[in-house]
Protein backbone atom coordinates (compact mmCIF):
# COMPACT_ATOMS: atom_id res chain seq x y z
CA UNK A 1 0.00 0.00 0.00
CA UNK A 2 2.81 2.29 0.85
CA UNK A 3 3.61 2.46 -3.11
CA UNK A 4 0.48 2.75 -4.25
CA UNK A 5 -0.42 -0.56 -5.18
CA UNK A 6 -4.16 -0.04 -3.49
CA UNK A 7 -5.60 -2.83 -5.76
CA UNK A 8 -2.94 -5.80 -4.31
CA UNK A 9 -3.56 -4.02 -0.81
CA UNK A 10 -7.03 -4.85 -0.80
CA UNK A 11 -7.25 -8.20 -2.32
CA UNK A 12 -4.39 -8.95 0.54
CA UNK A 13 -6.59 -7.33 3.38
CA UNK A 14 -9.45 -9.20 1.85
CA UNK A 15 -8.01 -12.33 1.66
CA UNK A 16 -6.55 -11.87 5.32
CA UNK A 17 -10.20 -10.86 7.07
CA UNK A 18 -11.30 -14.45 5.33
CA UNK A 19 -8.32 -16.32 6.86
CA UNK A 20 -9.28 -14.74 10.12
CA UNK A 21 -12.12 -13.05 10.33
CA UNK A 22 -12.26 -11.98 14.16
CA UNK A 23 -9.01 -9.93 13.86
CA UNK A 24 -9.98 -6.40 13.56
CA UNK A 25 -6.47 -4.80 11.99
CA UNK A 26 -6.69 -6.12 8.67
CA UNK A 27 -10.35 -4.51 8.69
CA UNK A 28 -8.85 -1.44 9.60
CA UNK A 29 -5.98 -1.67 6.85
CA UNK A 30 -8.91 -2.41 4.28
CA UNK A 31 -10.44 0.54 4.89
CA UNK A 32 -7.51 2.73 4.89
CA UNK A 33 -6.63 1.09 1.51
CA UNK A 34 -10.30 1.51 0.02
CA UNK A 35 -10.27 5.26 1.06
CA UNK A 36 -6.59 6.06 -0.75
CA UNK A 37 -8.44 4.50 -3.47
CA UNK A 38 -11.44 6.70 -2.99
CA UNK A 39 -14.03 4.21 -2.80
CA UNK A 40 -15.48 5.72 0.37
CA UNK A 41 -18.38 3.12 0.41
CA UNK A 42 -16.56 0.56 0.82
CA UNK A 43 -14.51 2.04 3.73
CA UNK A 44 -17.19 2.67 5.36
CA UNK A 45 -18.24 -0.78 5.33
CA UNK A 46 -14.54 -1.90 6.23
CA UNK A 47 -14.47 0.53 9.30
CA UNK A 48 -17.59 -0.28 10.71
CA UNK A 49 -16.56 -4.00 10.39
CA UNK A 50 -13.70 -3.14 12.57
CA UNK A 51 -15.58 -1.93 15.10
CA UNK A 52 -17.98 -4.20 15.03
CA UNK A 53 -14.81 -7.58 15.67
CA UNK A 54 -13.27 -4.90 18.11
CA UNK A 55 -16.15 -3.85 20.37
CA UNK A 56 -13.56 -2.37 22.80
CA UNK A 57 -11.67 -0.66 20.55
CA UNK A 58 -9.69 2.17 21.99
CA UNK A 59 -9.94 4.37 19.02
CA UNK A 60 -13.49 3.52 18.52
CA UNK A 61 -15.29 7.11 18.96
CA UNK A 62 -12.36 8.67 16.27
CA UNK A 63 -13.39 5.92 14.33
CA UNK A 64 -16.89 6.69 14.35
CA UNK A 65 -16.21 10.20 13.64
CA UNK A 66 -14.21 9.47 10.29
CA UNK A 67 -16.98 7.00 9.46
CA UNK A 68 -19.61 9.87 10.00
CA UNK A 69 -17.00 12.29 8.00
CA UNK A 70 -16.84 9.66 4.97
CA UNK A 71 -20.59 9.09 4.81
CA UNK A 72 -21.07 12.91 4.54
CA UNK A 73 -18.38 13.12 1.92
CA UNK A 74 -20.14 10.38 0.12
CA UNK A 75 -23.29 11.98 0.42
CA UNK A 76 -22.38 15.15 -1.25
CA UNK A 77 -20.56 12.89 -4.18
CA UNK A 78 -23.62 11.67 -5.38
Amino acid sequence: MKQGKYDAAIERFKDATQLQPKLAEPYMLLGNAYEKKGELGDAIVAYKKYLDVYRKAPDREKVQKHIQKLEADLAREQ
